[in-house]
């Protein structure tokens, strides 16, 4: 198994491993040049990337030491030795935010569990902070590369965990689809209640908005009735009124004529 890089497009570059050895040959159309040999102390785990236009690459050697390094040096980019550090297993390098960064699992030799680890081997000055999630078993280990983060999952087959690292460098625990599913049903039944509760309550505005129309409608008649009556008693008013000034009037005619006929006869 190994990796092919193309420089252009006749030329590659091909990083593999071959029995204790890690090797790298050039490409050239349908020639292949001599393999250069890396390292004689490849165990496992091999893994590759580019990084600064170089290619970069982590392995277990045969002292089970994690060893990083760029095919264009021999020297150690990074090591973690078995003997201050022993028990660990499945290296992995990426890049995120401009830096390199080794992520590799290790087994608590306390309670036997497993967690991850991850610094960044160019720089032993800053700190890579990763959730602290044990596992009871050795648990399966994959990156997602995305545009601007990173996926990270582990998982032993009882639990797992997922998290995204920002392009801040900074972890953002995500929820495993069983347990994002059960909170999904939870929700989902809390909402089916309160809607349920809503119908009811709805039901019940229902009624006494129907009781309000209808209150209402009589309350209309009502006034209609009393408006009628009021228009009723104004005509009787008015009625009584011209019927009043028609009589002023004919008394006040009576009256004048009652004194012309007094002045006439008692002058």
């Amino acid at each position: 198994m190994g990796n092919v890089y193309s420089l252009d497009a006749d030329k590659n570059l091909i990083l593999y491993s071959a029995g204790t050895s890690i090797c790298l040959r050039t490409s050239i159309g349908s020639s292949l040049t001599r393999a250069v040999v890396l390292c004689n102390d490849y165990l496992d785990n091999l893994f590759d990337i580019v990084y600064n236009n170089t290619i970069y690459y982590v392995y277990r050697n045969t002292s089970q030491d994690i060893v990083v390094k760029s095919v264009t040096d021999l020297r150690d980019v990074y090591r973690i030795k078995s003997l201050d550090t022993p028990d660990c297993f499945m290296p992995r390098i990426a890049v995120l935010a401009g830096q390199l960064m080794l992520f590799y699992i290790i087994k608590n030799p306390l309670d036997e569990s497993y967690c991850l680890k991850g610094l960044f081997p160019l720089d032993d000055t800053s700190a890579l902070s990763l959730p602290d999630e044990r596992f009871s078993d050795m648990p399966a280990f994959h990156i997602i590369m995305l545009r601007n983060s990173m996926i990270v999952y582990l998982g032993d087959g009882k639990k797992e965990l997922i998290f995204r690292l920002n392009e801040n460098l900074v972890c953002e625990t995500l929820v495993p689809e069983p347990q994002l599913k059960g909170r999904y049903e939870e929700l989902l039944s809390q909402s089916k209640a309160d809607i349920d509760v809503q119908k009811l309550e709805l039901g019940r505005t229902k009624e006494n908005l129907s009781q309000a129309q209808a209150e209402l409608a009589a309350a209309r008649e009502q006034a209609s009735k009393y408006a009628a009556e009021l228009d009723m008693r104004d005509k009787l008013i008015e009625s009584i009124k011209k019927q009043y000034n028609e009589l002023m009037d004919t008394a006040t005619q009576y009256r004048a004529e009652a004194i012309k006929w007094h002045d006439k006869y008692y002058s």
